[in-house]
């Protein structure tokens, strides 16, 4: 601290000194361009690679290359212009997802390829202009599951669940888990990270990363949740060498809104200032950016490292916060060594959700960190606050200044002063803190949700003293995590626990069925929460197979080909089934569970001399126990030759 002072006169004027503090703290506002409302930017791909013949005999029928990183279009990014080049020429096709460049017949040699680029980007405020409630009903699976690099494990599951436990606002559930991997996941460049993209369940566990590994644990907390999420490739500016460098950030799905942007490196909730260049959209962060195929005989490719290249071209105009915000201590005018309280009230008026990161860039000693984010709601008010600490050893006589200012991440600023002297009413870090809890009125409602369903099923029919498990499909429909459940049939009981949003599968043992219509309630239960379904089930003494749409001709001619067609149904399983038509024809069916059809193709001569078509079946239960079944159906053999006839009547056929 620098400090200037002047002795005291004999006519005792006391003289107010300026004392400026500056700190460098661990969350700094940078030098960017978060307050210009859009940015021209060029950006440049070149890529390269070599054909390489292995033989004399070498032979190169076609090379393609696969460009998957190129400017995409949104509501944040505009493309002014695109050339595409490759040299020699190729063949060049953009598809939704690529950009192919193929080459037919060529030479050995190398092979450069690439695009030329104007990008507009704006910094414009996604809209999410109303509260959506948590757990959402989320039907589309694409950006749900896990993948190779975004895993999902018990770990990161039941992280997920601490942090947003209770909350029911979609936004805020996203805010929380970008917050929380922010605040315990150390960015670190000197890692193994910084070479090989981690899984998320590697970060978890090491607490460290760079962007892209930041980025997987956070799709993969959000997928977690049943919330859909996907990673995002692109370039964007820092400050560390002034340029712009690969970087990649996450999007998040908001039903009948679109997909929001949150960058956790950045600490951008929510939206992603004009340096952010987006060019890939990806379900994975393992995706390469360029692919290379090749058809050839005694030919080697080696590909070269893609070269990106960003520079500005032209800025937009100044803008300011989307919030607003001032400061102001609690308490003023304090002797050495107080605690001051200050108080930042910040209001946002616009129609969606804001979050935003102030710091304090001049100030006294902090007791804390001094930079601290807030997520508001459209209309809402909030204040935050942090305690700085007066030196202590001060000058008698003298009256001391010094200037508090907070900047938020839009370079918009609000300040005032502290005065302070030796012989100043001393305030203590309790009162400090007692201050900020009398100004501090906003408390954080939850509204937990234990919500579960439970859907069951069964067979429609089970024979007596068969053995019958009934599945039942558990449902956390709620924010916060289901534990010590009971699924109870009766006394007996299965326990469980359900992490949010989670579905599981439980299968019920029932026993002790008596013959006739049985009506089995399953309830699943804890403290909070309970719910239970109804199955109904026939009970049954014998399985029994019927024969169904019988269709075949009643009067059949003696030489005419007869085809019998059938459905054979059970009501409950059985096993090793003969079928025996007026033992002439005969069908084998290993296992019936519910239908099947039959179809027997005969002659109809060979039912001459009987009146009827007869089935005699012959089948196992699945304990094995044999039944026999017989039915018995109407037929007429007509046109039967007289030779035949005579045959029959001397009893000879």
């Amino acid at each position: 601290m620098k400090k200037t002072y002047i002795k005291k006169s004999y006519l005792l004027i006391v003289l107010i000194l300026l004392v400026t503090l500056q700190e460098s703290f661990a969350l700094n506002v940078v030098n960017d361009y978060n307050d210009y409302s859009e940015l021209k930017l060029n950006f440049l791909i070149n890529g390269e690679f070599e054909l390489i013949k292995t033989s004399e005999d070498h032979k190169i029928a076609e090379a393609i290359t696969y460009l998957t990183f190129f400017p995409q279009i949104d509501n944040m990014q505009k493309i002014e212009s695109i050339d595409f080049n490759s040299k020699p020429s190729a063949k060049i096709t953009k598809e939704s997802e690529e950009i192919i460049y193929q080459w037919d017949n060529p030479e050995e040699g190398k092979f450069y390829f690439g695009l030329d680029s104007e990008i507009k980007t704006v910094n414009t405020m996604p809209i999410i202009d109303e509260k959506i409630y948590f757990p959402i009903n989320n039907k589309n699976k694409l950006y749900t599951e896990p993948t190779e690099f975004i895993d999902i494990t018990p770990e990161i599951k039941e992280q997920a669940d601490k942090i947003v436990s209770g909350e029911d606002d979609l936004y805020a559930v996203t805010f929380k888990i970008a917050y929380w991997i922010q605040q315990n996941i150390k960015y670190n460049l000197t890692t193994l990270t910084a070479e090989v993209v981690q899984k998320s369940s590697w970060v978890l566990k090491n607490k460290e990363g760079v962007c892209d590994e930041l980025t997987n644990l956070f799709i993969s907390m959000m997928r977690s949740l049943g919330i859909q999420a996907r990673f995002i490739s692109g370039m964007v500016y820092t400050n560390i060498d002034n340029k712009w460098s690969p970087h990649a950030w996450a999007e998040v799905y908001f039903p009948d809104k679109g997909w929001l942007p949150f960058d956790i490196t950045y600490g951008e909730f929510g939206w992603i200032d004009p340096t952010h260049i987006k060019l890939n959209v990806n379900k994975d962060s393992g995706e390469p950016a360029v692919k290379y195929t090749w058809k050839a005989i005694d030919t080697k490719l080696e590909g070269k490292k893609i070269d990106l290249n960003t520079t500005l071209i032209e800025k937009g105009n100044k803008i300011t916060s989307p919030l607003e915000f001032k400061v102001k201590t609690l308490e003023n005018d304090v002797g050495q060594g107080s605690f001051v309280p200050i108080e930042l009230e910040i209001s946002n008026n616009n129609n969606y959700y804001m979050a935003d990161w102030f710091t304090i860039t001049k100030a006294p000693n902090l007791t804390e960190s001094n930079s601290k984010v807030a997520l508001l709601k459209p209309g809402e008010k909030k204040k935050i606050f942090w305690i700085a600490k007066i030196p202590e050893n001060l000058e008698e006589g003298y009256t001391y200044l010094t200037t508090v200012e907070i900047e938020d991440q839009f370079h918009t600023k609000t300040n005032l002063n502290i005065t302070y002297g030796k012989d100043l009413n001393k305030i203590s870090l309790n009162e400090a803190k007692s201050l900020i809890e009398k100004s501090y009125q906003e408390k954080e409602i939850k509204t937990v949700s234990n919500k579960i369903s439970i859907e069951c099923n069964g067979p429609e029919v089970v024979l007596i003293n068969e053995s019958l498990k009934i599945n039942c499909k558990l449902t956390n429909k709620g924010n916060t995590r289901l534990d010590n459940l009971k699924i109870c049939y009766k006394k007996e009981c299965l326990s469980t626990d359900l992490s949010i949003v989670e579905e599981k599968n439980i299968e019920i043992p029932i026993n002790g069925l008596k013959l006739g219509t049985q009506t089995i309630e399953i309830e699943v239960n804890n403290e909070n929460t309970k719910a239970s379904d109804i199955v109904t089930i026939e009970v049954i003494e014998n399985p029994n197979i019927k024969i169904l749409s019988l269709q075949y001709p009643e009067k059949v001619k003696y030489e005419e080909d007869l085809e019998i067609k059938f459905l054979l149904s059970t009501r409950t399983p059985v096993q090793d089934i003969k079928i025996n038509i007026n033992n002439v024809e005969e069908v084998e069916i290993d296992k019936l569970n519910t239908k099947k059809e039959v179809i027997i193709t005969t002659k109809g001569k060979k039912f001459l001399g009987k009146d009827e078509v007869k089935f005699e079946l012959e089948f196992k239960d699945l304990k094995d126990k044999s039944y026999k079944l017989e039915y018995s159906y109407p037929i007429e053999i007509i046109e039967i030759p007289w030779y035949i006839k005579i045959l029959q009547f001397l009893n000879l056929i």
